[in-house]
């Protein structure tokens, strides 16, 4: 980026294994500015948007990097479609698990129906669409694979209280709000980052799903129905699922009717999507 001059910001967390000085030290070498804020993702993506003064901003984590070509392609698309959003998959990983887990990501999964609008901004109803089917993965993919316009990322900050979902519950409030453009090929890496499994804190799916039930379809809609439908069935699992599953829980015939149930509120949201796909075509 410093070598492209595009300006650069380091944002870190404190960290006890003196990561984040070993970060200040490297933005000093490599130039830019730096900042240190309180542990958590989406607060350091905040504050390196505030700060920016850029009319587009990229955002990457650590170990991510995008193809200079990539990012001029992204340039020339958001200014000629005026978009908020340029996004595109992210580049698939040599490791088989990683490459696996990137495979059933939204942006993979619905390539075809996005495909159709290639270069193109996405009809709204069709993003709320494939997002309400994609529960809690984000259509976007990876933000290391989007170009963002400043100002819309300013008037628009990550949530904070989603925990690892943040960037999927900035995308359910915003979908209807900002202009979505695709760009189909993968110019960009995702970085996997090794620990401990995470466990999700039921408070935050709870608040999650109330956010899908708001947010994608209007009031006495039929497709709101089914989205509501899907997340009350997501909870009644997530219930009997229980922080401890006991063994075999998902064949007691309740849940298991109960999954063909949630399966079928997600088929019917895929199938809208591919509806507005084709209906859209013209």
């Amino acid at each position: 980026m410093a070598t492209a001059g595009c300006p650069t910001i380091w944002v870190c967390s404190w960290s006890e294994d003196g990561s984040h000085q070993l970060a200040k030290e490297e933005s000093e070498k490599c130039g830019g500015r730096y900042f240190l804020t309180p542990r958590g993702l989406y607060t350091s993506w905040n504050k390196g948007i505030q700060e920016s003064y850029t009319l587009y901003t990229y955002i990457s984590t650590v170990g991510e990097s995008i193809q200079p070509e990539g990012l001029a392609d992204f340039w020339n698309l958001i200014r000629k479609v005026e978009a908020d959003i340029v996004f595109s998959p992210p580049l698939l990983s040599s490791n088989e698990r990683d490459r696996r887990q990137i495979l059933r990501w939204p942006i993979y999964k619905n390539a075809q129906k996005l495909k159709v609008f290639d270069q193109k901004i996405i009809p709204t109803s069709l993003i709320g669409s494939i997002q309400s089917a994609s529960g809690f993965s984000c259509l976007l993919g990876s933000f290391s694979s989007c170009l963002c316009r400043t100002l819309f990322m300013k008037e628009h900050a990550f949530p904070t209280r989603f925990h690892h979902y943040g960037d999927t519950a900035w995308f359910s409030i915003n979908l209807t709000l900002g202009r979505f453009a695709y760009f189909h090929r993968a110019v960009a890496d995702f970085q996997f980052h090794d620990g401990p499994a995470r466990k999700i804190n039921p408070a935050h799916r709870r608040l999650f799903l109330r956010l899908i039930c708001r947010s994608t379809f209007r009031k006495g809609s039929f497709w709101r129905s089914v989205v509501l439908s899907y997340c009350l069935y997501v909870r009644y699992l997530d219930l009997k699922r229980g922080v401890r599953p006991k063994r075999y829980w998902y064949l007691n015939p309740k849940v298991f009717f109960i999954r063909i149930m949630r399966a079928i509120c997600e088929r019917l949201m895929s199938i809208r999507s591919l509806y507005l796909t084709y209906g859209f075509r013209k």
